[in-house]
């Protein structure tokens, strides 16, 4: 997958219809051709300071979490643990916006660095250091396992290392105090957000203005970003980060994947000034950006009720809903029909869907690159509802959630799957 999105990437920044394998030479150094992009070919095009940057810059926002006073704690109970998280994310990134800025009027001239614009030349170089970054947390979770009396991630191969590695046995990991599991999902968030302003400042650079579609891209991808730290207690009780494994998988996921293919369409634009929509020239020029943006909006709107319905349910049992209705499992345990959950079974799932062929179609159809990332996101839901439904079925009574599949038979689309 990693190199799936490292493609993806050079795919939306160089594209290039050179036959595949085949050298050639840009204002970067020497790219080779591979079915379509033009992939960096030279060692000396990596820099060690952005290599090992991206790790301090992940680290950076991990200790912030912890050392920021401000911050409404929030009791997480995880198997036989019980952590406590600070949510603090939107300060932290206002601190990041601070710092990127202070550093792009006064610190660059100051030190003689590079200007933020110039960073995306070092997108090979981000990549390395987000996958190298992501291994040494593995690895850190990995050896350290065996202390963890009670791994309860649902899928485990005893005896099998690699696959242990991989996939990961632990619910919440402890790295020096820091719940690494959520906290990479606050790296992955700010980082990618950081990535796509630093394209938008390269555009007005080269262009003193920046494309209409550029920046409501921008606005929905702030959007997005905001939700998340506004509902960051949501996002502690979330299925994946609750039960699924915590290992290479989790963290190249959390660093690598999802903030570089968040960011592919920004990329697209942020090259693409002057004609991002030349296909489809008989549309107004906002008439991508508009369509994307209503189809964001209703994706967001649609996931964001229904994952606060499901936290409140289970989160708060005092919370009443107007026509709440819930299965009894037999056990301890009840299913929540609610909401948006007596539609669908994953209506959260669904929003994200949604949202994302938003982002998409905001870049526009100049380049299948912003596109592939929607299908990723697409069939990557549709591996988490197998996964989720395999642990539900184990989970509660069987009687009970053939029930509930009766009860709400659509998966993802009503009256389709």
């Amino acid at each position: 997958m990693p190199l799936f999105v490292y493609w993806c990437t050079f795919l939306a920044v160089f594209p290039t219809n050179a036959t595949t394998f085949s050298r050639i030479y840009s204002r970067c150094g020497r790219f080779v051709a591979f079915f379509g992009a033009g992939l960096p070919f030279e060692l000396g095009f990596i820099n060690p300071y952005v290599f090992f940057g991206v790790a301090f810059f992940n680290r950076i926002i991990m200790f912030l979490n912890r050392l920021i006073p401000f911050g409404r704690p929030f009791v997480v109970v995880a198997g036989e643990h019980r952590w406590q998280h600070k949510c603090n994310g939107i300060l932290i990134v206002m601190l990041c916006l601070l710092a990127a800025a202070l550093y792009g009027f006064m610190g660059a001239r100051v030190v003689g660095g590079s200007q933020l614009f110039e960073l995306h030349t070092f997108l090979l170089s981000i990549f390395l250091g987000a996958w190298a970054d992501a291994f040494v947390f593995a690895m850190h979770v990995f050896l350290n396992s065996r202390q963890i009396r009670a791994p309860v991630a649902p899928v485990r191969h005893l005896g099998n290392l690699v696959a242990n590695f991989y996939n990961g046995i632990e619910v919440r990991p402890m790295v020096f105090g820091l719940d690494v599991k959520v906290l990479s999902y606050c790296a992955s968030f700010i980082g990618g957000f950081i990535l796509q302003l630093v394209f938008v400042i390269y555009q007005y650079h080269e262009h003193a203005a920046l494309s209409f579609g550029l920046i409501t891209l921008l606005l929905l991808h702030s959007i997005s970003l905001l939700d998340f730290f506004v509902y960051e207690p949501t996002v502690l009780h979330a299925r994946d980060v609750v039960y699924y494994g915590c290992g290479l998988r989790w963290f190249q996921n959390a660093l690598l994947v999802q903030p570089l293919l968040r960011s592919v369409g920004v990329l697209y634009l942020a090259y693409n000034y002057y004609e991002p929509y030349a296909s489809w020239d008989f549309l107004p020029h906002y008439g991508f950006p508009a369509a994307g943006t209503a189809l964001f909006i209703l994706g967001l709107y649609i996931r964001r009720r229904a994952t606060n319905q499901k936290f409140f349910y289970y989160a708060l049992q005092r919370h009443s809903f107007e026509a709440v209705s819930s299965l009894d499992s037999g056990a301890t345990r009840s299913i929540v029909t609610v909401g948006w959950w007596a539609c669908v079974r994953h209506p959260d799932y669904l929003g994200e869907v949604i949202s994302s062929f938003g982002l998409a179609l905001t870049a526009g159809v100049g380049s299948v690159a912003p596109w592939i990332a929607s299908l990723c996101v697409f069939f990557d839901v549709l591996s988490r509802i197998r996964w989720d439904e395999g642990v539900g079925l184990a989970r509660y009574d069987k009687a009970a959630w053939e029930r509930y599949t009766a009860a709400v038979p659509y998966r993802l689309i009503p009256w389709i799957y």
